[in-house]
């Protein structure tokens, strides 16, 4: 959903809790662009009350990767309605996959 004029993006993200999946993420992102930095940023709050902040330089063809310190979030768009995505760390100068998941607009 847009607001703010269609220059803000709101992102409400939650995952489906299960069996296999018990501690559920639920957040809330603003998006926007910042023509400064050419680049978009994303600040927002999950469940628990903890902060996120990120930044991209947008699509470049299927993918896209959110950045911040230390952390990232490389998206890919699948055929139909579907995004892969990882979430890395950094730990000694290598990047380790702790995430992998699909998502999906309901």
């Amino acid at each position: 959903m847009t607001e703010f004029d269609g220059h803000t993006f709101v992102e409400r993200y939650w995952e489906e809790k299960s069996s296999d999946h018990p501690q559920a993420f639920k957040a809330i992102f603003l998006w926007t662009y910042d023509p400064a930095t050419q680049r978009y940023v994303r600040n927002g709050l999950d469940h628990l009350g903890r902060r996120n902040s990120a930044s991209a330089t947008g699509w470049h063809g299927d993918s896209w990767v959110w950045e911040s310190e230390g952390l990232r979030v490389p998206l890919l768009r699948r055929p139909g309605n579907g995004i892969d995505f990882t979430i890395d760390i950094q730990k000694d100068g290598q990047w380790l996959t702790v995430v992998e998941a699909t998502c999906k607009k309901l």
